[in-house]
């Protein structure tokens, strides 16, 4: 069940706060919906993020609209916002992918942080590379370890984030410490 997954992956005790990224497919509404349903019972307080990426022209603006409606509807509050991926990545030279990629770790970071402020909210640039970590452990295009706490990545593909994600070296010394 979806209360299964949350308490053996994340962990969220009572009370949390979540900021929940709704595409508006299937899959993100149904995701929101359960969450929705859970949030009652734990007390948690969702938020609903939306990023508009500029690459599907109306039907993505529609999407946006309707993401709003539903975060309405279920008395949540919503942050959206639109980005021109492909002019994102043309300036920095970057696949459309993967400028889609940052966009969405930018916007929901400052989601998180409490939508105040620009970029990462003064949080550390690493931030993004968790984030990636996740996205990819979440497609199972990455392993973990399971430990008494959760599932921690495996240093090589953190090494291999950080260098990638933000060309920051990350020696094994920290990972042991972290």
């Amino acid at each position: 069940t979806l209360a299964q997954t949350i308490d053996s992956r994340l962990k969220l005790s009572d009370g949390s706060r979540g900021v929940v990224a709704v595409s508006g497919g299937a899959d993100s509404v149904a995701l929101l919906l359960g969450l929705v349903e859970l949030a009652r019972s734990r007390r948690w307080k969702l938020v609903v993020a939306h990023l508009e990426h500029g690459i599907r022209g109306d039907e993505s603006v529609s999407d946006a609209e309707f993401v709003a409606a539903l975060a309405e509807h279920l008395h949540l509050k919503h942050l959206s916002r639109s980005v021109d991926v492909p002019s994102l990545a043309e300036s920095r030279k970057l696949s459309v992918e993967s400028a889609a990629r940052q966009a969405r770790y930018d916007f929901l970071t400052h989601a998180a942080r409490g939508s105040s402020g620009s970029g990462l909210l003064g949080e550390k640039r690493d931030v993004r590379v968790w984030l990636s970590w996740l996205e990819r452990r979440a497609h199972g295009d990455v392993e973990a370890i399971e430990t008494p706490i959760g599932h921690i990545p495996l240093y090589e593909d953190l090494q291999a984030l950080f260098a990638s994600e933000i060309d920051k070296e990350y020696p094994i010394d920290l990972y042991d410490r972290q």
